[in-house]
C-alpha cells in the first residue's frame, strides 16, 4: 500500500526534518522557560526570537542571524527611546519620525543582498515601532520609567531567545555550512555546464540561454550569500574556509620572488612529454559532440 505523498511527509518524515523540528521545539521551550524563570514581562518575545533564528538550520547561519537580530534590536531600541524623549508630547511628530526611521532601514536593506543583514535592518525598524507605539497608545499612564521598562523588556527577551537558539544549534546535532556550500557549488557547476552546452548548440535559442543564465546567477548568488556564515563556525571546524586551513595555493608574487633568488645559470627543467591525454570523465567529456570537436586534441 502506497501512502499519499502529503501523508508520507507527515507520517514518515526523514531524519533531517525530525532533527530540525526537535531543535526548534527545544530552543523555543528553553527560551520560554528561562524568560518565565527570570520573570520577564513578555516571554513570548523570547519564544518568537528563537523561532525566527531556527528557520535556517546551519549553525553558522544561526549565529550570524543572531548577531544581526541582537544588533538591530539594540539600535532600534536606542532610536525608539530617542524619539520618545524628544517627541512624546507630540504624537504626530513621533509617528513621523518613526516613519522616517522605518524608511531609512528599508532603503539601507535594499543595498545589501544577504538575507541575515536585511533581517537586522528589519529588527531595527520593528523594535523602534513597538517601543514608540506602545508608549503613544496610552500617554496618560506613560512615564519615563515605563518607557525604559518596555525597551528593556524587548531587548532582554530578544537577546535571551537568540542565545537559546544559538546554543541549541551549536550543541545539538549541529549542521555545518560546508555541506550547504558544497551543494551550492555543485549546482553552480552543473548549471554552468548546461549553459555551455546550450551556448554551443546550434539549435539553442536566445530565450533558453537567457533563462539558463538567470538560473546560473541564482545559484552563484546563493553560494556567495551563504559563504559569509563560514567564519562563525571557527577556523578549524568542518565549515571553515580553505584559507583557515592553509590549503590555498602559493602566492604567485612569492613564487616569483623565489624564482628571482635562484642562481642565474639555473634553468627550469622542461619535460619532453607533451602532456597526458584528456582523462576520462573530465568536464570536457560532458559537453555535446559538436562542442568537444572545438577543443584542442590534448586539452584537459
Amino acid at each position: 500500500m502506497t501512502l499519499d505523498p502529503r501523508l508520507a511527509v507527515l507520517l514518515t518524515p526523514d531524519r533531517q526534518s525530525v532533527l530540525f523540528a526537535t531543535k526548534g521545539v527545544i530552543a523555543m521551550a528553553l527560551a520560554l522557560y528561562l524568560s518565565m524563570l527570570l520573570q520577564l514581562d513578555r516571554p513570548y518575545w523570547a519564544l518568537i526570537s528563537a523561532v525566527f533564528l531556527q528557520v535556517r538550520p546551519e549553525t553558522g547561519l544561526v549565529i550570524e542571524k543572531g548577531f544581526c537580530q541582537i544588533g538591530g534590536t539594540l539600535v532600534g531600541g536606542a532610536v525608539g527611546l530617542l524619539i520618545l524623549a524628544w517627541l512624546l508630547p507630540y504624537p504626530a511628530l513621533a509617528i513621523g519620525a518613526l516613519t522616517l526611521w522605518i524608511g531609512l532601514n528599508a532603503g539601507a536593506s535594499a543595498w545589501v543582498r544577504q538575507a541575515n543583514f536585511i533581517y537586522g535592518f528589519a529588527m531595527a525598524g520593528i523594535t523602534a515601532t513597538l517601543i514608540v507605539v506602545l508608549a503613544i497608545v496610552d500617554p496618560a499612564n506613560t512615564s519615563s520609567l515605563g518607557i525604559f521598562h518596555i525597551a528593556n523588556a524587548r531587548v532582554s527577551e530578544i537577546i535571551l531567545g537568540a542565545l537559546c537558539a544559538t546554543l541549541v544549534s551549536s550543541l545539538l546535532w549541529p549542521v555545518r555550512v560546508s555541506s550547504l556550500l558544497k551543494e551550492h557549488a555543485r549546482t553552480a557547476l552543473n548549471q554552468t555546464l548546461a549553459y555551455l552546452e546550450l551556448e554551443l548548440d546550434p539549435a539553442g535559442t536566445h530565450a533558453k540561454r537567457h533563462h539558463q543564465v538567470d538560473t546560473l546567477l541564482q545559484g552563484i548568488f546563493a553560494l556567495s550569500d551563504d559563504s559569509s556564515a563560514v567564519h562563525y563556525e571557527g577556523s578549524h571546524g568542518p565549515g571553515a574556509s580553505p584559507r583557515s586551513h592553509g590549503n590555498l595555493p602559493q602566492d604567485p608574487v612569492a613564487g616569483r620572488s623565489h624564482s628571482r633568488d635562484r642562481a642565474p645559470d639555473a634553468q627550469p627543467r622542461r619535460s619532453a612529454d607533451p602532456g597526458p591525454a584528456r582523462p576520462a570523465g573530465c568536464l570536457a567529456d560532458r559537453l555535446p559532440a559538436h562542442a568537444r570537436n572545438l577543443l584542442p586534441p590534448n586539452r584537459p
